[in-house]
């Protein structure tokens, strides 16, 4: 039992001690692993009891300006992270287009990068909102298992993403945020009816979306499920 204990302990620290980069040591919610785990607890659990019965009773609320305001918040929060993180990684004279490596200078351009890759993880955890407002108004149809399977399940590899900051999943991210950008003015277009001329491009987007994200998350999964993998070695002992 010692020896299951030791083992655990020390997968975890070099998890979350030693597989670090000390350039994100003063960022929220990069250190230990279990704020996120909570976060994700909560967000559960109030998508499929509290929420639910908070509303039993209640008429749906009119959420028309604050979703409003959420997505125009999103939009620009999404474009400022896409230009930045665009003009200082593919810009930048280090950048690599044929292979780039983790980059461990210490410098304000390096330093830019990883707060915005920090940035883009919240903003996923600001996702969760989307999720809440359809409890709020009622829109249980909209709550399916792959919808809360993708808010739920998409924060261990991000997390990990974000403890070794680095360039070459920029263009993922960057060409998600556009595609995000997309939807919430396609969204908004319908809600007002205003004149877009790109109001189909997120819908075009989506075939070349799945091809790039699946080859250049790869890297991200099969970490991750490299971490579960030693977990379950803990049972050998």
């Amino acid at each position: 039992m010692a020896l299951v204990l030791r083992n655990i302990y020390q997968t975890f620290n070099y998890f979350f001690t030693e597989y670090k980069d000390p350039r994100i040591e003063n960022y929220p919610l990069l250190g230990s692993p279990w704020p996120i785990v909570m976060i994700i607890i909560l967000y559960l659990k109030f998508v499929n009891d509290w929420g639910r019965r908070l509303m039993k009773y209640q008429t749906p609320y009119d959420l028309t300006i604050v979703m409003n305001i959420y997505n125009l918040i999103q939009i620009f929060l999404n474009l400022y992270i896409g230009i930045v993180g665009g003009l200082n990684s593919y810009f930048d004279p280090d950048y690599s287009w044929s292979c780039e490596t983790i980059n461990q200078k210490d410098n304000p351009v390096r330093r830019k990068l990883i707060f915005i890759t920090y940035l883009y993880f919240i903003s996923k955890i600001i996702d969760l909102l989307d999720t809440v407002f359809f409890i709020l108004r009622k829109k249980y149809n909209q709550i399916t298992f792959l919808h809360t399977y993708h808010h739920a399940g998409m924060y261990g590899p991000r997390h990990m993403l974000n403890r070794k900051p680095y360039n070459v999943l920029n263009m993922i991210k960057i060409y998600n945020l556009i595609q995000m950008i997309a939807n919430i003015t396609l969204f908004l277009h319908i809600c007002y009816n205003v004149f877009l001329l790109y109001d189909n491009f997120s819908f075009r987007c989506q075939p070349i979306d799945y091809s790039i994200s699946r080859v250049g998350m790869d890297e991200v999964y099969f970490s991750y499920a490299y971490f579960l993998l030693k977990l379950l070695d803990l049972a050998d002992t």
